[in-house]
């Protein structure tokens, strides 16, 4: 589960921020780290 807060929204191919972790990857990155989990 994301313990953080908050979760910008991502468009594909776009770099988002998780807030609380201050992390930056891609959309598709983000959806492999939680498909992962």
């Amino acid at each position: 589960m994301i313990s953080s807060p908050r979760i910008s929204a991502a468009i594909p191919g776009k770099e988002i921020v998780i807030e609380g972790d201050y992390k930056k990857e891609t959309a598709n990155q983000f959806v492999d780290r939680i498909n992962s989990q």
